[in-house]
């Protein structure tokens, strides 16, 4: 089942990202099947995003998750 998380991109490296939301910040791993593409320049520290995942977050490691997509939130 996929789930779906609104927050702000924190900090992003190759192979994760960590998500601020209102609950705290969460590390979402990136692997080779994280649709990025509606992301054109990637994952910018400061950008609102909804992330697409399958599997648990547990407290704030996201390690146990698969990120599917990651989009944009629409702008007003």
């Amino acid at each position: 089942m996929e789930h779906m998380m609104k927050g702000t991109i924190e900090d992003a490296t190759m192979n994760s990202f960590v998500l601020k939301t209102s609950d705290g910040s969460i590390t979402f791993p990136i692997g080779a099947d994280t649709n990025l593409s509606n992301l054109p320049d990637g994952l910018k520290i400061g950008e609102e995003v909804y992330v697409m995942y399958t599997g648990n977050v547990d407290g704030t490691d996201g390690s146990g998750t698969t990120v599917t997509r990651v989009n944009p939130t629409q702008k007003d």
